[in-house]
């Protein structure tokens, strides 16, 4: 009988972050947040200037962002902590509308104007906690050698062929071999961030840092390369995938 091992876990509580430069929002948005979610399965974390919480070594999984920020915008902010965390779920809060248009070039879960926040937040907080409990539901079993390896597809970065072998390499560093097939492994991936551009390659879309028609380079500085045979399939998933961010 195949033994089971489990990667990782479901992560509980939630990691919750506040930014804005005005404490009477910050005391707001805290407020809702707190008459909307069950205490306990949340941290909260505030922040009133954006750089100390990019600073910051915690990792979010959903971040409430003030647009107009001194020193850094809540866009610019939000750029960077969905590099650190893919899956975190971006809500825009702001006092003008202009901002509507600019917030395109992140992804993000809502834009919400400041005065309708006790009307729209305890909505969009659900639907962000529901997003995320899908990602940690979606998992992929992998067998080698008797052994049974569940790894969550969130954690995926890309997957490797070499000679016999595939190789699912996770963003924690660690890999996990296996003897099956990469076509049949990809047919198995539920989430659609996941792009095969080449016969040996699989990536996960939400760790590219650089795209070219030639490769992607992903998170932890890995080179993968694009053929010609996958370059037009290659293009559409991307186009596609960053047409839903948004």
């Amino acid at each position: 009988m195949a033994k089971l091992q489990t990667v990782d876990t479901i992560l509980q509580p939630i990691h919750l972050a506040v930014c804005d430069n005005e404490q009477v929002f910050i005391d707001g948005i805290s407020d809702v947040i707190k008459q909307s979610m069950d205490s306990g399965s949340y941290v909260l974390h505030t922040f009133s200037d954006p750089l100390a919480m990019l600073n910051s070594s915690d990792v979010f999984n959903i971040a409430v962002l003030d647009i107009q920020m001194p020193e850094l915008t809540g866009i610019d902010l939000a750029a960077e902590l969905v590099k650190r965390c893919p899956e975190c779920q971006i809500i825009f809060v702001s006092s003008y509308t202009d901002y509507v248009t600019e917030v395109y070039d992140t992804p993000h879960l809502c834009f919400i104007l400041k005065s309708r926040i006790p009307e729209l937040l305890p909505h969009y907080l659900q639907r962000a906690r529901q997003t995320l409990e899908a990602l940690e539901g979606q998992t992929l079993n992998i067998e080698y050698h008797g052994s049974i390896v569940r790894v969550q597809e969130k954690n995926i970065l890309y997957i490797e062929r070499t000679g016999r072998n595939s190789s699912i390499v996770c963003k924690d560093g660690s890999v996990h071999p296996t003897l099956e097939r990469i076509e049949t492994i990809f047919e198995r991936l539920s989430a659609g961030s996941f792009c095969r551009c080449h016969a040996s390659f699989i990536v996960d879309l939400r760790y590219v840092t650089a795209y070219d028609r030639t490769e992607f380079v992903m998170s932890d500085g890995r080179h993968i390369p694009i053929s010609r045979a996958f370059s037009a399939p290659t293009k559409q998933a991307f186009s596609r995938f960053i047409g839903d961010q948004i």
